[in-house]
């Protein structure tokens, strides 16, 4: 393969999605595993402006939103959902972004994604690029492995205000898959998420809201899946999880988190947090952490408290602010009962 070409940065880079997938719920730049999805996002992350993933499932999907796995895949869909699928990627862009026209938009993504949409960014005015086209897997790795790493876009280009137009033959069509989609997600209203294999403690954070704001402090630096597990070791080696005996005890607390195998990377910041969420929680209140997010607060208030907690910052906080629009429905309330 020829050397390969550097290209000026895009203002928009848009990623294709991939089989290989976490098996609970994370930020869609983390939930996608395969060696060829990372190696887009490195690139697109430091090549372009802003991003975004393609997702069979969910259209255009910002980077930072939590997404359960699926197994939907835009090759297995009729050729009628794929043209529908790219009017709401349009759709979705467009309301993100604003207008499309002069922009540079860039596509790392196999055919079956990029074929949907690259008219429709013409179209809209975007000038697209595809350099992957026609490579081989492995001539697109080796494509991303040439690449310069050192230049992180720092600011947006300015663009035109005239808006784009998504044409409006496509809205009904637009409208219908995106209805499909709200169908789809109630067929699976049921089933719980599965943030970590053991299901006792995926019950455990699912039902008491202590252990949930655990592991949100814990999802930091270590796998989500071990992160989401990690109340439940805790309590096991504390024998239990009340936030009044955990401020009493911060010794207890580090021994418990440093105990091998460690719950954390980071023991010693890891068992101030916990000791401090603790305090807050007892303080703030009375030792119910469902009380955080009670009164049906706006997400932009919920992740205003959850920032308070030591440990918690915007990253998290939207993190768990997305579950919980989804999970507290459920009973993820208030404090379990104590029998």
């Amino acid at each position: 393969m020829a050397p390969a070409q550097t290209l000026g940065r895009a203002d928009i880079a848009l990623i294709g999605c991939v089989k290989t997938k976490a098996g609970y719920p994370m930020p869609a730049r983390d939930l996608y595993l395969s060696p060829l999805f990372l190696r887009r996002r490195e690139y697109a992350e430091q090549q372009a402006y802003r991003c975004y993933i393609l997702s069979a499932e969910h259209a255009l999907v910002p980077p930072e939103t939590v997404l359960a796995p699926y197994d939907t895949a835009l090759a297995d869909q009729t050729s009628e959902y794929r043209r529908a699928w790219g009017q709401w990627v349009l759709a979705k862009l467009v309301r993100a972004e604003g207008s499309l026209r002069g922009r540079i938009v860039e596509v790392h993504a196999g055919d079956e994604y990029s074929r949907p949409i690259a008219h429709l960014l013409e179209q809209a005015g975007a000038t697209v690029r595809r350099p992957l086209a026609g490579l081989t897997l492995g001539e697109q790795l080796a494509w991303y492995d040439q690449q310069p790493k050192d230049l992180v876009p720092t600011q947006a280009r300015p663009v035109e205000t005239q808006p784009s137009v998504v044409p409006s033959t496509s809205q009904a069509v637009v409208a219908a898959l995106l209805r499909y989609g709200r169908e789809h997600q109630a067929e699976r209203a049921d089933a719980p998420p599965r943030f970590t294999p053991d299901p006792d403690a995926n019950t455990l954070v699912l039902t008491d809201p202590f252990a949930f704001l655990l592991a949100v402090l814990f999802d930091q630096g270590i796998p989500a899946e071990r992160a989401w597990q990690a109340p439940y070791e805790l309590r096991r080696r504390l024998g239990h999880l009340d936030p009044a005996g955990i401020v009493a005890d911060p010794k207890g607390v580090r021994a418990a988190v440093a105990q091998q195998p460690a719950l954390h990377r980071y023991v010693n910041n890891m068992s101030v947090w916990v000791v401090a969420a603790a305090g807050l929680v007892v303080d703030r209140y009375g030792s119910d952490a469902g009380l955080v997010w009670s009164g049906e607060p706006r997400a932009a208030d919920l992740a205003a408290r959850l920032r308070t907690l030591p440990g918690i910052g915007q990253k998290k906080a939207a993190m768990a602010v997305e579950i919980l629009a989804r999970e507290v429905p459920r009973g993820l309330r208030t404090r379990p009962q104590v029998g």
